[in-house]
Formats: structure tokens, C-alpha cells, sequence
């Protein structure tokens, strides 16, 4: 999604001061450069319509003495579609997936952006402020001073626990944890946490087990290159819609109880997609999924694999009765 409109408020409450609206007047395909010095845009001032740029727009927001942003407005990004589309058709499965990750972070990455360039230095609760990398991190403690963060990312640190510091966090969207030294999955059921939705990503740690995990929050959740043997665990994710698993050491898949939510699943490069029946036994397992490994899940497959719980279901009850 890229940023084609915002509305500006200046004054001392609502109902006084003065309302400006900012739009862009670029291609749609460079919707994405949000904060390009040189992008156009075009500020409405009442009856005043001229050509402007982001500098413009965000020294208005910085000498507003009111709550700055009051509307953002974003577009879907065609274009990103398509090319989403296209590495689904084209790459090979490692590419696709490392080519839809950085898709899948643009997004992010772009509301992160907003959120760092038009915030200001108090901590005020309806402020949106990030916290970013910083490679020597070894503990997120001092991250409680700041409990209305939405947006964490923290990768490529030194973090072993980060639970308790979270938990500080109420108003948590999205968290980054990949790339640090995590054993276990942090716990996300703080009571006090104002959202349902909560993207987390924990790549690329040193994850063995989900057994104890808990996320009751957590919608979308990233787990690729851990060391995992199994999805024993993840059904304590009650809200999950999309998990990725790739680049693990799973070689057999199984649930103890329905995950009626999860749409989207992707476990490339774990030996369980050598087997033959890989996609069907998926299918039997979480039968509501919609993309298996970035590839839709098609009605033949859906068939395919009625057909082949009747048939081992057929046999069990064959060698039964023997």
C-alpha cells in the first residue's frame, strides 16, 4: 500500500484551527516513495490548490500545535500484486519465498516509515512510535518506558527473553524478532494488550519446540530457519490466519486440535514436502487453507484428498476386521 492522501490539522482542538489536506500527484507505481523529498504532491488550502512536496507537507505537520496526522490514506499497490503473482508463476520455490518476504515487509516497512517521520517526542497515547534495530541489543527492558509502541523491530540482536519487556507493550501491532538468539517463543497473552491482531516474526533464532507457546493474539506468524521438528504447539495459536515454517527440520505433520482460522501455511525446504502425498495430508489436516507454500490450493486438490481419507480410512477398517 502506498500513501496518496493525508489531512492535517492545526489548531487547538477539533472544532478550531485550520484543516489541510495534502494528495499525491504521482504514478500510481510510485506510490511506494512516500517520503522522496522530490515526489509531488498537491496541498488543498481552501479555495488555494498549488503544487507541493513531502518537505512541505511535513513542515506543516512539525508546526502544527495540535494532534498533527489526523487521516492517512492509502492505496493498494497494483503493481506489487502482479509482481507477487508473477514470482507465484515463475521462481523456484527458495527465491519465491525470500522474494515474498520483502514484499510481504514492504508493507510494513512503509507504515513503520510514516510512523517515524510524523511522530513527535512525547508519548502521548495517540502517538505512534517505532523502535528499530540496533545490533548490540541484549535485553529490551528499556522498552517499557515507552508503552504505546506499536511497531518493534529489533533484528539482528543479541535477545534471549523478551517476554516480560513486551508485555509492557498494550497497544503492540507488529514485532521483528528475527535474527537473535531466541530458544523460546516469546508469550503474547498479556491481559492488558489492546489489539487483536499482532504480526510477529521470529526467523531465524535457535526454536526447537512451540510445545509451551502461547499467542492467543498472534494472526500472523513468521518461524523460518529455526531448528523445529514438528508443529506440535501451534495449535495454542487460536487467532493464527498465516504461518510460515520454512527452512526447518519437519518431517512429519500433525494436530491435536482444528485450526479453523489459518489460511495460508508455508513449509518449503522441510523434508515433510518430500513426501507423495505432502499437499493432501496438509489438506486433511487444516481443511479450510487457501495457500499451501505460496501456491492456491485448487478443488481437485480438495477432492483429491477426501478421496484419500476414504481410502485409508477403508484400509483401517479392512486390517480391523482381520
Amino acid at each position: 500500500y502506498g500513501l496518496y492522501g493525508v489531512l492535517v490539522h492545526s489548531g487547538l482542538s477539533a472544532n478550531s484551527g485550520h484543516y489541510y489536506s495534502f494528495g499525491r500527484s504521482s504514478a500510481s507505481n510510485q506510490l511506494h516513495l512516500e517520503d522522496d523529498p522530490t515526489a509531488p504532491w498537491i496541498q488543498f488550502n481552501d479555495s488555494n490548490v498549488r503544487p507541493t512536496t513531502w518537505n512541505d507537507l511535513h513542515a506543516t505537520i512539525e508546526s502544527s500545535v495540535s494532534d498533527s496526522v489526523y487521516l492517512l490514506f492509502y492505496k493498494r499497490l497494483e503493481h506489487i500484486v502482479r509482481l507477487h503473482d508473477e514470482y507465484h508463476l515463475s521462481a523456484s520455490h527458495e527465491d519465491k519465498e525470500e522474494d515474498e518476504s520483502k514484499l510481504d515487509e514492504e508493507a510494513m516497512l512503509l507504515a513503520k516509515a510514516m510512523a517515524l517521520s510524523m511522530s513527535t517526542q512525547d508519548t502521548s497515547p495517540r502517538r505512534v512510535h517505532t523502535v528499530s534495530q540496533d545490533k548490540s541489543l541484549d535485553s529490551l527492558d528499556p522498552i517499557r518506558s515507552f508503552p504505546h509502541v506499536m511497531f518493534v523491530n529489533v533484528s539482528k540482536n543479541s535477545l534471549t527473553d523478551v517476554s516480560e519487556a513486551l508485555a509492557a507493550l498494550e497497544f503492540l501491532v507488529s514485532v521483528n524478532l528475527s535474527e537473535n538468539q531466541l530458544t523460546t517463543v516469546p508469550k503474547f497473552n498479556h491481559a492488558f494488550l489492546k489489539v487483536t491482531f499482532l504480526d510477529v516474526d521470529l526467523s531465524k533464532n535457535q526454536l526447537t519446540s512451540l510445545q509451551d507457546a502461547e499467542g492467543k493474539s498472534i494472526v500472523a506468524l513468521k518461524l523460518n530457519g529455526n531448528q523445529l521438528t514438528s508443529i506440535d504447539g501451534l495449535a495454542n495459536f487460536t487467532s493464527l490466519k498465516s504461518v510460515e515454517l520454512a527452512r526447518n527440520h519437519i518431517d512429519a505433520i500433525s494436530l491435536a486440535t482444528d485450526m479453523p482460522n489459518v489460511d495460508h501455511v508455508v513449509l518449503v525446504r522441510n523434508s515433510v514436502t518430500e513426501l507423495d502425498s505432502y499437499r493432501l495430508d496438509l489438506l486433511l489436516l487444516l481443511p479450510r487453507i487457501k495457500k499451501l507454500d505460496g501456491i492456491p490450493v485448487t478443488d481437485d486438490e480438495r477432492v483429491k484428498a477426501i478421496a484419500l481419507k476414504q481410502q485409508r480410512d477403508a484400509a483401517a477398517k479392512e486390517a480391523a476386521d482381520l
